[in-house]
């Protein structure tokens, strides 16, 4: 099999159960948006956010670890594999144990102490789930970490929802803490996971001036895309922040996609760059991924536009006023599927720095104009319209400097934003008609060119053919320990 079909069938296969997995947080999305109401799912909007963070828990030596890795085995140093990992996986550990600590003690100070301490507990959880999941993406083993998402997404939903049922919020996240303990604990009998804690100083202090600008890049990114949910949460309350988080749940689905090209991409590309040393290899790295994405997410934004209030008037009645403020949000979630793309190829050139300065000075411009629409009066609305403002410009500014990193005339960057203007004229055309069947008609044939464009310009059909006839991807059983050669 050629790199570029193994590159597409991994992908396809993780795609495939990271959707899997989606559909499963959806349907648990919704059961618990109706069960909970939305003050009470405003408030597990604000605990997910805080769980979420344990991910930067490790200080960015997770993050450096997650591209030195499949370098360092590009260059044959495996035993700079195991110290990277085992000191990785103890100084993740002993941060994030010191915030549960810390955050167990403040649990007293609020009115709901139980829950804190509860999400305190998860946060120690999912830094060591963040951990493993680096870990065996940056060892491409990309079938097992499609299968331990899908069984953490199945078993949190089918938990979660049988517990929301009898203790309401608090079952939600009991359920969360339980899924993610017995997942681990399942991991590490089955030899993935060594939980020691051995720190080399030398190679951490490395890891962290290496990664601390990756982590303070994500970090930046993490709050560029909640921003807008904290700053309604301590102006408008925990009920407008259900209304906004539950818009900003669906659409926030459309950005697995390039998370899923990316955890594909990024081992293969350090992979080739650590055995060639020449930045003109992720050439192709870049171009080909966001060519594809940027003419097939928006035909997909575009369908989604058109039938998004049927789902939410049928199944969440109460949540009305999320409606407006998923459409003003999906064209952003276009610009989003093209900014991780020259985000990762810029990090894969160790311009981390200068991104790290950008996705602040934009991240601290947005919230000044979060607040400055709410302080006006505009409300959920007017926060949504910023947030797809501001996707859009950190996706034109990354592209624009991704193309001159790597000599690439900016002309080029015109071609990656012509569909989704193109498919903004075809949903304007579809509305005209009063009935939703006729606009997808409508829409599906005045969008169908684009279909022909990306199958001879990529001869997807081809290559899904080839793909189909091949056989599956293979998963080392045996796990890398850290500080055990393998």
């Amino acid at each position: 099999m050629s790199s570029t079909d193994k590159i597409v069938k991994d992908g396809l296969y993780y795609s495939s159960a990271r959707y899997l997995s989606e559909f499963a947080f959806v349907i648990r999305g919704i059961v618990a948006a109706k069960l909970l109401g939305p003050s009470a799912y405003g408030l597990w909007a604000m605990l997910k956010t805080y769980i979420k963070m344990s991910e930067f828990a490790s200080g960015g030596t997770a993050n450096a670890m997650y591209r030195q890795v499949p370098l360092k085995i590009g260059e044959r140093k495996n035993d700079e594999v195991h110290r990277i990992q085992e000191s990785t996986f103890s100084f993740g550990f002993i941060v994030s144990a010191v915030v549960c600590g810390i955050t167990l003690l403040a649990s007293f100070l609020t009115k709901n102490p139980l829950l804190l301490q509860l999400a305190a507990v998860i946060f120690l959880a999912r830094n060591i789930h963040f951990f493993l999941i680096f870990r065996l993406k940056s060892e491409k083993k990309i079938e097992l970490v499609a299968k331990y998402e899908l069984a953490d997404a199945v078993l949190n939903t089918f938990l979660t929802i049988v517990l929301m049922l009898f203790f309401g919020l608090k079952g939600l996240v009991i359920g969360t803490l339980v899924t993610s303990v017995g997942l681990i604990i399942f991991m590490a009998s089955r030899g993935y996971l060594r939980f020691r804690i051995r720190l080399d100083r030398e190679k951490t202090v490395w890891l962290l001036k290496l990664g601390f600008p990756i982590m303070i890049l994500a970090l930046s990114g993490f709050f560029m895309y909640n921003i807008d949910k904290i700053a309604i949460f301590f102006v408008l309350g925990s009920t407008m922040t259900g209304y906004y988080s539950l818009a900003s749940f669906f659409s926030n689905i459309v950005g697995y996609i390039p998370l899923t090209v990316s955890t594909v991409l990024i081992p293969r590309m350090m992979f080739d760059l650590g055995k060639t040393r020449d930045r003109q290899s992720l050439v192709p790295y870049y171009l080909k991924p966001l060519g594809l994405l940027s003419m097939l997410v928006p035909r997909l934004m575009g369908g989604l536009y058109l039938i998004v209030e049927l789902p939410i008037a049928l199944l969440l009645p109460k949540y009305g006023p999320a409606i407006p403020v998923l459409k003003i949000l999906l064209p952003g979630l276009v610009f989003v599927t093209m900014l991780s793309i020259p985000q990762n190829i810029l990090i894969a050139l160790e311009k981390q720095t200068r991104l790290m300065v950008m996705l602040i000075g934009l991240l601290i411009v947005g919230l000044a104009l979060d607040l400055a629409v709410l302080k006006a009066g505009f409300g959920i609305y007017g926060v949504a319209a910023v947030t797809t403002t501001l996707y859009f410009t950190a996706s034109l500014v990354f592209n624009i400097y991704a193309t001159r990193s790597l000599s690439i005339p900016s002309s080029r960057i015109v071609t990656f934003y012509l569909p989704t203007l193109y498919v903004a004229f075809a949903v304007a055309v579809s509305m005209y008609w009063d009935s939703v069947a006729v606009q997808l008609v409508t829409y599906a044939v005045l969008t169908a060119p684009l279909l022909k464009i990306i199958d001879n310009r990529y001869q997807m059909i081809d290559l899904l053919r080839r793909l189909s006839k091949s056989p599956p991807p293979k998963t080392s059983e045996k796990a890398i320990a850290p500080g055990r050669p393998e």
